[in-house]
């Protein structure tokens, strides 16, 4: 018997060519390489303030802000304002103003100013309101009443938009009042008059960018500003501040004491530029009870004030009015 053998037929090499070996991407270099690129730019914008979130261990300090700002505003010579308060009670009526006004403070003898003001009360079924400007030029002072309510239009109507001129104090007392002002700026940065209570992401007021904060008085600070606040008083020229050997830190803290205990807790929001450091917004919101200060009326009324500063140092031209009249002329005519 013949031994067959049977041999497994082999697949030509053609069918199935070999796949050559492939080289492993370095996954982990890459990844390490992205993150490390991401840190590098993020410390960078950190560092440099391009990226500035709140968290940012490069950032600014409120407190440091806010001592800078201060140290600003004895540099700011001309500025403009925008102020808005509005007060309601429980029935809706209400009393509000507005104010625009620019200011030139580059001659310390001759202080300027040009304000549009407008004043309106409303109360049920009844509204009024008043309009019009102020000037003030060193010592003299223009007013100029554009509308006048009808309700007054018998008493005031031969003065509207006229413009009528009145003393606004003596150069000698404007140059005290100057004085005490620099050493109470001096006060208001080296105490501890407000408390950051809370930093907000930055914000935009216009073109600006701002730091955005949440501040309220500082009960003990406010108590030693307002004891050096009589100090300073009493050192002025001032001879009628009936001011002598008195406690002024007893006087100032039962003053803030019942401050406080009627009018309750303040806070303020604050927006100060980024870059300059300058302020160009202030806002608050504040409910009272009425009864706490009268003893009479239990109603409460809220107040709220929005004030906005800008164009700081930018050139501003405020002249007197070349046609007005006395304020005596006014009442001699009568």
């Amino acid at each position: 018997m013949t031994n067959t053998t049977f041999q497994t037929p082999t697949t030509p090499s053609s069918y199935f060519p070999e796949t050559p070996p492939r080289k492993p991407r370095n996954n982990f270099i890459v990844i390490v390489v992205s993150i490390i690129s991401v840190l590098l730019i993020g410390g960078v914008s950190l560092a440099t303030k391009t990226w500035d979130p709140v968290w940012s261990p490069f950032r600014l300090s409120p407190e440091r802000v806010m001592a800078n700002t201060i140290e600003r505003l004895k540099n700011v010579q001309t500025f403009h304002t925008d102020i808005k308060v509005n007060i309601k009670n429980q029935k809706q009526d209400s009393l509000s103003f507005t104010i625009l006004a620019d200011n030139d403070r580059r001659d310390a003898d001759k202080v300027k100013s040009a304000a549009a003001f407008e004043v309106a009360v409303s109360q049920q079924k009844m509204s009024i309101s008043l309009s019009g400007e102020n000037i003030a030029v060193g010592r003299e002072s223009y007013i100029k009443l554009n509308n006048i309510p009808l309700f007054f239009s018998a008493m005031l109507g031969q003065v509207q938009n006229q413009w009528i001129s009145y003393p606004s104090g003596d150069t000698e007392e404007t140059k005290v009042n100057q004085e005490a002002i620099l050493q109470l700026q001096g006060l208001f940065k080296n105490k501890e008059l407000y408390v950051v209570e809370k930093e907000f992401p930055d914000a935009k007021i216009g073109n600006v960018k701002t730091y955005h904060y949440l501040i309220s008085l500082n009960k003990p600070g406010f108590k030693n500003i307002l004891s050096e606040f009589f100090k300073v008083a009493s050192e002025s020229n001032y001879q009628s501040v009936p001011f002598g050997k008195v406690d002024f830190n007893e006087i100032s803290s039962s003053l803030v004491d019942e401050f406080f205990d009627k009018v309750g807790e303040i806070k303020v929001e604050v927006w100060i530029g980024k870059k300059d450091d300058y302020l160009y917004r202030i806002k608050t919101e504040k409910t009272i009870d009425l009864k706490k200060i009268t003893n009479v009326s239990s109603d409460e009324i809220v107040i709220d004030a929005d004030i906005g500063f800008s164009k700081f140092n930018q050139d501003v031209k405020i002249e007197a009015p070349k046609d007005f009249k006395k304020f005596e002329e006014i009442f001699q005519q009568k």
